[in-house]
């Protein structure tokens, strides 16, 4: 049995593999099992992995059709026989004496989970810089080097950082409880997160960062989450599910922290000018038909503002959105017919309207 089992899912990164893999196979800790997840590459990646594979015994490659991350650490915990698991992105990396020093701290504190500060690597500058997300600034430093409980410590533990790779877990217990990612293509390891909330005995928090999470710079447009807004909406019913028979405190904890965060990806989303309309009103109007499926609107602490926006009819809703992108911006969009039909049908405020080209 490995130490500790790395698994790492890969997906057209061969521009920052090589630094990722390198800094894996070279740590002090020897007593690695590296499990690289090839979800359906289609550049260089594979062939990169295996030629490492040549001359470590110690890798192992699984081939996936393109499924996204959470079904590649799924199938990455499947094949992990080792005493601990941590979650690696393939863009990012570690210092070198990382794992001996993960292995030391969750060994001798017999602790199910792990989770750390970590570096946040600015790609542009070839930096690393202060990020709260990351530095965990919202926990006081007495919560540090020791153990947290759902029970005593529940709206702290919910300010931890959620990304998997922020953490180390005992194998053994991600397989007793069957603790997996979501198959979703974005926010899929927030489930994660909050199952091993629900389940771990031994929850404890360490000041220390090893992982260097590497900041691409990309421009808001370009990230996928506001194009599959629904996976966010699906993440937050399978938590919903999660926690149906927690007790009531924990429960409405993890309800807050769950819609909180959806209200502050909408409220990103409905800012953001390099969004067309028809994105924005898409995740809107998703939204409120979340939102409207419970039988009681939530409040929310902190986001209480919602409310009566959440309160109107729908239309009016929608027609409320118009103010975030600006009625120009969506005639612009409505009139850029790119395609050769004759008309183009757009759904705007309930109605359907057919709009002919050049008119």
């Amino acid at each position: 049995m490995a130490k500790v089992s790395v698994v790492i899912p890969v997906y057209n990164s061969e521009k920052y593999l090589v630094q990722c893999v390198d800094s894996v196979v070279n740590q002090t800790l020897k007593d690695l099992e590296i499990i690289f997840v090839d979800d359906g590459s289609t550049d260089n990646s594979l062939n990169i992995l295996e030629r490492y594979q040549k001359s470590d015994s110690r890798i192992k490659i699984i081939k996936q059709l393109h499924q996204n991350a959470g079904i590649a650490r799924n199938n990455g915990i499947l094949q992990a026989t080792g005493e601990y698991i941590h979650f690696l992105d393939s863009d990012d990396f570690l210092d070198l004496d990382s794992y001996e020093k993960l292995y030391n701290i969750i060994k001798n504190n017999d602790a199910d989970i792990v989770k750390f500060k970590t570096h946040r690597f600015d790609n542009k500058k070839k930096e690393t810089t202060a990020s709260k997300y990351c530095d965990l600034a919202d926990i006081g430093d007495e919560y540090f080097n020791q153990y947290l409980t759902m029970e005593n410590n529940a709206e702290i533990m919910l300010q931890i950082s959620d990304a998997p790779w922020s953490g180390i877990y005992k194998l053994a217990f991600l397989k007793e409880y069957n603790i997996i990612f979501d198959d979703l293509k974005c926010a899929n390891d927030t489930g994660f997160f909050f199952r091993c909330l629900l389940h771990a005995k031994k929850f404890y928090l360490s000041p220390q960062k090893f992982v260097y999470y590497r900041m691409l710079n990309y421009s808001s447009l370009l990230y996928a989450r506001p194009y599959n807004y629904d996976c966010q909406i699906k993440l937050c019913k399978n938590v919903e599910k999660d926690i149906k028979d927690v007790p009531e405190k924990i429960k409405e904890a993890i309800h807050q922290r769950i819609l909180f965060k959806l209200f502050n990806s909408y409220r990103t989303y409905m800012k953001e000018k390099s969004l067309k309309y028809n994105v924005k009103i898409n995740i809107a109007n998703q939204v409120y038909d979340y939102i409207h499926s419970f039988k009681e609107i939530p409040v929310i602490k902190g986001q209480e503002d919602m409310l009566p926006l959440l309160k109107k009819s729908k239309i009016s809703y929608n027609l409320a959105h118009l103010k975030y992108s600006g009625f120009y911006r969506f005639l612009q969009d409505v009139f850029s017919i790119k395609n050769n039909n004759s008309h183009k049908v757009i759904s705007i405020l309930g109605l359907k309207i057919k709009i002919k080209k050049n008119k």
